[in-house]
């Protein structure tokens, strides 16, 4: 009789931590905070997995002006779909695509509170991907890229 018990505990055991990793405990959260430095409003932001067919809603409360930032949730995911990464679309008020050089179809590597900024469309790279964001750095990269 106990050694019945005792090779039941193990079995328990593991069909307990089974049960927990199906549950979703290899999902990890990304939010990311997007700032807007195209010199222009942005008032519509779509992203998506790499290898996903639809945009789904825009992603923005209010219009985000010149140098203002939001955070965005975006969901759990895998880290195989993390390392897909994303496709971004960002549109200003005349529902015209912000920076006409950007391709959306570009995969970004977002993580978990990374900084998307988008940039102003005379700067070769349209939209980056940071793990911090402070204006004035920004700046200095922004006008360095522009000489």
């Amino acid at each position: 009789m106990k050694k019945w018990k005792s090779n039941l505990f193990p079995v328990i055991t593991l069909a307990m931590c089974l049960g927990l990793a199906a549950c979703g405990g290899g999902r990890k959260p990304l939010e990311i905070t997007v700032v807007n430095r195209t010199t222009y409003p942005v008032e519509d932001i779509r992203i998506r997995e790499t290898d996903g067919k639809d945009w789904g809603e825009n992603r923005l409360e209010t219009t985000l002006a010149e140098g203002e930032s939001t955070k965005i949730d975006l969901g759990k995911y895998t880290v195989e779909e993390l390392d897909r990464g994303f496709q971004v679309q960002f549109y200003g008020e005349d529902e015209k695509p912000v920076n006409p050089n950007y391709d959306p179809d570009t995969a970004t590597i977002l993580e978990n509170g990374s900084f998307l900024i988008f940039t102003p469309p005379d700067v070769s790279v349209p939209v980056f991907v940071d793990s911090a964001y402070d204006a004035v750095v920004c700046d200095k990269k922004l006008w360095s890229s522009m000489l």
